[in-house]
């Protein structure tokens, strides 16, 4: 092989999600993950239809290009390397035998397999929340490779952060406690069937300390409210959320009412319509977005906001939320008394005036 040449891969492969269309024009189109490009010249139109197959992991570079006719070598090796630098060309046949298409996701996301398995087996994530979404996120995050991932049931994590020590029938190890396990989380997730804000305040305010990010998700009749995943001294927390929503309200106290009744509502019951299926479409989507968060250090497409999905339509809306400046919970400002106009002396506001002018 020869130098200018070692960069590209030994035995080249074009990628099977890369679509080609040779065009009427005599160009030719190829579409995948990284774009699209369109080509065109004598290459794409007399010798590209015929190396195309060839381009099948079996063949080495030298030997493909010992097919080319020299006139056309520069425009060949050219081509390769742009389908190269789009994540079109890869090295070798293809893998046999049944693949999950996990190492291909991860690679369309600009990282190999390995890593991103390496990083997802050392993410510890915490989903509290026993009903049907919450077992449904844990199942999925387990076998998207997420290496520590304990359920626990709403009332068990507000007994043990209140009591650290406490049992509880969830998957930690003898001798633990949930505290423990709320502080060393990459991310914790509150799982709910219906709309139970239940240890929301707890892990709010835990959170503020440990800098760990937390997702709420929630159900509300026929619409999943996912969000907001705050990142603490970041975004805007769940309290910033809470009191901005209420100073919105047509009627605020009815809202606080909700809320406060939301609170002491249990995560799961057999009284809600939460079938199966609900928890494996918000299973599935959370679990996939918190991967992605994990692997690539990116953060959740709820970050800052809430997704309200429907669950009949499948149709998504997005609320936007901002950090309340004087928050009690996450804002820095929050221990600084109030300034008012009238408490500022008068000598103070002539120098203020003075430097002002």
């Amino acid at each position: 092989m020869k130098d200018d040449m070692k960069s590209l891969p030994r035995y080249p492969r074009l990628r099977r999600d890369a679509d080609v269309g040779f065009v009427a024009d005599g160009s030719v189109l190829v579409r995948g993950y990284g774009g699209s490009i369109s080509l065109t010249g004598e290459f794409v139109s007399e010798a590209l239809p015929e190396l195309l197959p060839k381009l099948d992991g079996q063949r080495q570079i030298d030997a493909l290009f010992g097919e080319v006719s020299p006139d056309f070598r520069p425009e060949f090796e050219e081509f390769l390397r742009i389908v190269e630098a789009r994540g079109f060309l890869c090295d070798g046949p293809e893998p046999d035998g049944p693949s999950d298409g996990r190492n291909a996701y991860w690679q369309q996301n600009a990282l190999d397999g390995g890593t991103a398995h390496a990083r997802l087996a050392a993410a510890r994530v915490l989903v509290a929340g026993s009903g049907v979404v919450g077992s449904a996120l844990k199942h999925a995050l387990i076998g998207g490779g997420v290496g520590h991932c304990t359920q626990l049931s709403r009332a068990a994590l507000c007994t043990s952060l209140q009591a650290p020590g406490t049992a509880h029938n969830g998957s930690i190890d003898p001798g633990g406690n949930t505290a423990s396990v709320v502080r060393d989380a990459t991310l914790i997730v509150l799982a709910s069937d219906a709309m139970s804000l239940a240890g929301v305040d707890e892990v709010n305010t835990i959170t503020q300390e440990t800098r760990v990010p937390w997702l709420l998700v929630r159900v509300d009749r026929s619409s999943a409210l996912i969000g907001p995943y705050v990142v603490p001294g970041e975004t805007a927390c769940f309290t910033c959320y809470e009191l901005r929503a209420r100073a919105n309200a047509e009627r605020p106290q009815e809202h606080e009412a909700l809320f406060h009744a939301w609170r002491r509502a249990p995560a799961a019951s057999a009284d809600f319509a939460a079938p199966p299926e609900y928890g494996m479409i918000l299973g599935n989507w959370i679990a996939l977005d918190l991967m992605r968060t994990i692997v690539n250090g990116r953060n959740s497409a709820a970050t800052g906001r809430i997704i309200a999905l429907d669950l009949h339509s499948l149709a998504t809306t997005f609320r936007e939320i901002l950090r309340l400046p004087r928050c009690p919970v996450c804002s820095r400002q929050r221990k600084m008394p109030l300034a008012r106009i009238w408490d500022i002396p008068r000598t103070a506001a002539r120098t203020s005036a003075g430097q002002n002018a």
